[in-house]
C-alpha cells in the first residue's frame, strides 16, 4: 500500500515537501499544489514550486488544473520543458473560483470536456498522466458516467476523494459510492480523504486490497510522522513524535528565514505549519502560536 501526500495550497510547497522527505519520509510521492494558467500567464510563485532542480531530491508529481485543451497544452508543454514525465490533472478542486470557471470538479458534469482533455493527454506519449477527482460536482452519477471513459483512457492512476465538489470538505466521505468505483474501476486506484490514523490505513488496506495506495493531506499536516509510522509499522506516541516534529519545524523555520525577507511572512508561514496540529502540541501552545502577532514573540 503506497502513501501519497496530497497537494494543499498554502501548505505543501516545495520547501515543505523537500524537508518532510528528508527528515520524516515514508511518502511514496508528493503531489504539488495545482499549476494554473490564468490572466495569460503562469505565476512566478507557481513556477518556483515546480522547478525541476528544487524538486530533484524528492519523489514529486506536479499537478495542473485546466478547463480546456489550450490551457492543458500550455501547462503540459511547460512542465515537459522542465523535465517532468509524470503529470496529474486536477478534476477534484471544489472551490467555486475554479469550479465556476469550469476547472477542477467543475469538469465532472461535462463528459465531452473530460474526453477532450484525455485525448490531449494521449498526444504526449512520453508523459504519464493521472487524475485526482471527486465523485462529481453535484452527484455521484457524474463519476459513474465517466468511469468507462476513464477506464479506456491513457491514465495510469485515478485518485478519488469520495465527496462531491459542492460539499467541499463538509460531511463524511461517501464510502458506499467509493466501493462501487472500486468495483468498476480497472485503473490503479488511490483513495483520498479523511485518513488520519494508522488504524484507518490498516483497515482500508484490508477492506480494499486492490488499492494502489492512499492519499493523505490534512492527516499528514496534523501528524507529519504518520507516513513514517506506517512505513516502519510502528505507532509513535506524542512523546516520541514531538522531537521529530520539532526538528521538522526548525528546518521549515530556517528555510523561511533564508527565503523570506520580512518577519510577517515568516510568522504566517509558521502559523500555517501548526494550523492542523492543535491535538499534538496542546491547546495552550497552539493558541499562543495563533495569537502571536510578532516574530520576536513567537513561542517556539
Amino acid at each position: 500500500m503506497k502513501l501519497f501526500f496530497a497537494p494543499i495550497q498554502g501548505y505543501t510547497d516545495v520547501a515543505y515537501r523537500t524537508l518532510h522527505h528528508q527528515i520524516l519520509g515514508g511518502v511514496d510521492a508528493y503531489y504539488t499544489p495545482f499549476l494554473r494558467y490564468e490572466h495569460h500567464e503562469i505565476r512566478n510563485k507557481d513556477r518556483r514550486d515546480v522547478d525541476w532542480q528544487l524538486n530533484a531530491s524528492t519523489p514529486t508529481i506536479p499537478q495542473i488544473i485546466v478547463r480546456n485543451n489550450d490551457e492543458m497544452h500550455i501547462l503540459v508543454n511547460y512542465l515537459a520543458s522542465l523535465g517532468w514525465n509524470q503529470i496529474d490533472i486536477n478534476m477534484g478542486c471544489p472551490f467555486h473560483l475554479q469550479t465556476g470557471a469550469g476547472r477542477g470538479s467543475g469538469l465532472l458534469p461535462h463528459p465531452d470536456r473530460v474526453e477532450a482533455l484525455l485525448h490531449t493527454a494521449a498526444e504526449y506519449s512520453d508523459i504519464q498522466f493521472s487524475t485526482k477527482l471527486r465523485l462529481g460536482l453535484e452527484n455521484a452519477n457524474e463519476l459513474f458516467t465517466l468511469l468507462p471513459l476513464l477506464n479506456e483512457s491513457c491514465l495510469t492512476r485515478l485518485v478519488i476523494h469520495p465527496r462531491l465538489g459542492r460539499q467541499q470538505y463538509k460531511g463524511h466521505p461517501d464510502m458506499e459510492s467509493f466501493t462501487q468505483c472500486y468495483e468498476q474501476c480497472t485503473k490503479p486506484l488511490v483513495l483520498n480523504g479523511d485518513i488520519t490514523t494508522l488504524e484507518q490505513i490498516e483497515q482500508l488496506e484490508q477492506r480494499f486490497p486492490r488499492l494502489e495506495g492512499l492519499m493523505i493531506g490534512r492527516g499528514l499536516l496534523a501528524r507529519p510522522t504518520l507516513a513514517l509510522e506506517w512505513s516502519n509499522h510502528q505507532s509513535l506516541d506524542i512523546a516520541q513524535r514531538w522531537p521529530l516534529v520539532l526538528q521538522f519545524h526548525q528546518a521549515i523555520l530556517a528555510e523561511a528565514r533564508t527565503r523570506l525577507v520580512d518577519s510577517q511572512p515568516i510568522l504566517d508561514r509558521m502559523k500555517a505549519f501548526w494550523e492542523y496540529q492543535e491535538e499534538g502540541m496542546g491547546r495552550k501552545l497552539w493558541k499562543a502560536v495563533k495569537k502571536c502577532q510578532k516574530m520576536e514573540k513567537y513561542p517556539l
